[in-house]
């Protein structure tokens, strides 16, 4: 009971404190919501997910009042070391990891824990959760499915990220995060944000051997049989992150590259496509480009500046470039939620190999 009496009056000191003392601006998505970020970064070996949760003030009061063993209303070390990693794997719980449709198993490899200060000298928390799961690839490609269930019931953002080491993945996922992990919400998205509790990948485990001999050869999974070519050279046109490079020999490589003047601004809708084909337009304003992702979504880009603040591109001057772009003799575009936008340095890069 007097724990609970304390955390009454606790209550009603936030509440005054957040109306009299605003110090500090206030969580951007409200100072009810908790926050979500999924990174998953995948290799040969492994799955890594890098689990973010940013918690806004109430919420946060909530914990705080809840792990605050002597009372003084304060996140104290002690009172906070043994809360994390069990925070950690309860939201581990909540996550589904799928290859090939049967679970994985996640591990909780690393915990941690800050409050950074927010609205009316109130805290604001934010956890990191550090999950793997081994992934031994032999030979054949693999789906991969991944879903948060973490706080469902709850409003804030969610966001989920996909990259690759050494391999292709073919899918509709976001490479980069929008938020920076939680740490700079787009402005024109604050009052629409982002809400991706699932995503689904291919694996593409073709795999490049023998590299420094005359006999080089590429092994890959066709129609459920395992296959592989004898070549007499291999033209490694995978893209950055595929599975030639990483098959080369330390020490082999020359790396020649070049950044352009100029990124991409690059945005998913949730508008029917104009065309089943591809579009591309030159127009005086620089490049635009049209793609297909479904009978509801469209993929989107527009060249920009390369220095470009993506804050400088709300929905309406987005749809206006796009029209201006696109729409001359072409089908006209159907516009529709922004359910993504982000930004892409563009450069060239090329890799000599010498064996």
């Amino acid at each position: 009971m007097k724990k609970f009496h304390r955390a009454a009056i606790a209550l009603l000191t936030l509440v005054v404190a957040h109306i009299f003392v605003p110090t500090v601006a206030a969580h951007p998505l409200g100072n009810f919501t908790i926050n979500h970020y999924a990174g998953l970064h995948v290799s040969r070996e492994a799955i890594v997910i890098d689990y973010v949760l940013d918690m806004a003030e109430i919420p946060a009061f909530q914990e705080i009042a809840a792990l605050d063993a002597n009372g003084n209303g304060q996140p104290d070390p002690v009172e906070t070391a043994g809360y994390h990693p069990a925070q950690c794997e309860a939201i581990g719980s909540q996550l589904d990891l799928r290859l090939n449709s049967q679970p994985v198993a996640l591990n909780l490899d690393a915990s941690a824990i800050e409050f950074p200060p927010g609205a009316g000298g109130l805290l604001t928390l934010r956890l990191t959760c550090g999950f793997s799961a081994p992934m031994k690839l032999r030979g054949e490609d693999a789906q991969v499915e991944f879903a948060t269930n973490a706080y469902a019931e709850r409003l804030g953002w969610r966001e989920i990220v996909v990259t690759a080491e050494g391999l292709s993945l073919r899918g509709d996922f976001a490479s980069t995060s929008l938020s920076q992990r939680l740490t700079a919400y787009p402005q024109d998205l604050l009052t629409a944000p982002l809400n991706q509790r699932q995503v689904r990948f291919e694996v593409d485990n073709a795999a490049v051997r023998d590299f420094d001999t005359p006999v080089p050869r590429v092994s890959y999974r066709n129609a459920g049989k395992d296959e592989e070519l004898a070549c007499d050279f291999i033209a490694g046109c995978d893209g950055f992150h595929g599975v030639c490079r990483a098959a080369i020999p330390a020490g082999a490589l020359t790396t020649h590259g070049q950044v352009y003047p100029f990124a991409w601004l690059g945005i998913l809708a949730g508008s029917p496509p104009p065309s089943h084909e591809l579009i591309y337009a030159h127009h005086d304003r620089g490049f635009a480009l049209f793609s297909m992702r479904g009978p509801s979504l469209s993929r989107l880009y527009l060249q920009c500046a390369a220095d470009e603040d993506l804050a400088n591109w709300p929905d309406d001057r987005i749809w206006l470039e796009l029209h201006a772009r696109l729409g001359q003799g072409g089908p006209g575009l159907k516009e529709g939620p922004v359910l993504q936008k982000g930004l892409t340095g563009m450069r060239s890069f090329v890799a000599d190999v010498s064996l």
